[in-house]
C-alpha cells in the first residue's frame, strides 16, 4: 500500500466470524483532568455536536452505562440518554461515566467507521495519573476527502468548548476489540511503513497520561499546562516554524502540521513526514512512552517495538 487511495480503501475482514477487524479512518480524540463533573456538561455538548455533524443514520449500535458489556440496537432516545449521562451533578456522583456508539455491522463489533466513546470518572487513589476521554472516528475521506475542511472546523469548534488538558485529529488504523491481536499483527507492519497513522489505545492510555500528551499528530491540541511546559507560544512558533499552523483555541493552542495529514513511505526516499516529524519532536519532552501501554494490553512487546520505533529513520 503506497498510495492515500489504496491505504483509504483498507478494509481486513475475518471470514470465521466476518468481523472487520481493522481499517483505515480518522480519530479524534481529547483528554481531559480530574474530575470528569468538570467538563462533563461541555463533552455532552460536543457529543450531541457530533451526532449533529455526521450524516443521519449513521450510528447503529449502542453501549451506553459503565455496567454495559454488549451491544444493543440504537433507539431513538439513546442520543438524549448519552447527553444526559454527562450533567455534572450525575457525572460527579457516579464511579463511572461511560458510552461507546458506533456504526457497521457484527452487532457493532466491528472496526469503526463513525464511532463515539466517552470514559470519566472522579480522581481514582489507584489511579493517580488518570485522565477522562471523548474519543470520536470518522471515516478515511474526511482528512482526505472534500470533508477535510469541515472536519477541521469541527474538531477546532470541539476544542473551543473543551477544558482539554490536550486532544490530537490523524489518520488512523481503527481496530475491532473482539480481534485485536489479529488487528496488531496487520496493522505492525502498516505502521513500519507509515508512521504518520495514528493507532487509538485512548481508554487504556488514559490512565497513565498524567501531565503527559499522546504526542504529535496531524492535529494536535495542548492544554495550557502543556503550552507552559513547552515554553510558550513564541517558543513553539520558533521552534515549529512558518509552514506549521499554531492557533489559540479554547484555552489552549491547535497546531497543524500541514493542510492534508502526512502519512510517510520508508521506502520512499526521504520519510515524507517533515512537518509531522517537527512537531513530534516538540511535543517529545511531554509525549507518554506508550511501549509499556501496549505491551500490557497484549503482554508481549511485539507491536510496541513497533510502536516505539515508527519514527526512527
Amino acid at each position: 500500500m503506497n498510495t492515500v487511495e489504496e491505504l483509504g480503501a483498507l478494509r481486513l475482514v475475518d471470514k470465521s466470524s466476518d468481523t472487520l477487524y481493522l481499517r483505515t479512518g480518522v480519530t479524534l480524540a481529547f483528554f481531559l483532568p480530574m474530575p470528569f463533573a468538570k467538563g462533563s456538561e461541555q463533552v455532552g455538548r460536543v457529543a450531541e455536536m457530533y451526532f449533529k455533524f455526521i450524516p443521519p443514520g449513521s450510528l447503529k449500535w449502542a453501549s451506553v452505562g459503565a455496567d454495559s458489556e454488549t451491544w444493543s440496537a440504537l433507539k431513538a432516545k439513546t442520543f438524549e440518554k448519552c447527553v444526559k449521562l454527562c450533567g455534572a451533578d450525575g457525572a460527579s456522583e457516579r464511579e463511572l461515566t461511560a458510552f461507546e456508539i458506533g456504526d457497521g455491522g457484527n452487532e457493532g463489533g466491528d472496526a469503526p467507521g463513525f464511532g463515539i466513546k466517552v470514559v470519566g470518572n472522579p480522581p481514582d487513589d489507584d489511579l493517580p495519573l488518570e485522565q477522562n476521554m471523548i474519543e470520536m472516528h470518522f471515516p478515511w475521506e474526511y482528512a482526505f476527502g472534500p470533508e477535510r475542511a469541515k472536519l477541521v472546523e469541527f474538531a477546532r469548534a470541539a476544542a473551543a468548548l473543551l477544558p482539554y488538558y490536550s486532544g490530537y485529529a490523524a489518520p488512523a488504523l481503527q481496530w475491532a476489540e473482539a480481534k485485536a491481536t489479529m488487528a496488531f499483527d496487520e496493522a505492525a507492519e502498516i505502521i513500519k511503513r507509515h508512521p504518520g497513522l495514528d493507532i487509538s489505545q485512548n481508554e487504556l492510555g488514559r490512565s497513565d497520561l498524567g501531565d503527559k500528551t499522546r504526542g504529535g499528530r496531524w492535529l494536535t491540541f495542548i492544554g495550557p499546562e502543556v503550552v507552559k511546559a513547552l515554553g510558550g507560544k513564541a517558543s513553539i512558533d520558533k521552534a515549529l516554524g512558518a509552514d506549521i499552523a499554531v492557533q489559540a483555541v479554547g484555552g489552549g493552542l491547535m497546531l497543524r502540521a500541514s493542510d492534508a495529514p502526512e502519512l510517510g513511505d520508508k521506502r520512499q526516499s526521504g520519510d515524507g513526514i517533515p512537518r509531522l516529524r517537527r512537531v513530534v519532536e516538540l511535543l517529545r519532552p511531554v509525549t507518554l512512552d506508550e511501549a509499556a501501554i501496549f505491551e500490557s494490553y497484549f503482554d508481549d512487546d511485539t507491536f510496541s517495538k513497533v510502536w516505539a520505533e515508527r519514527f526512527t529513520p
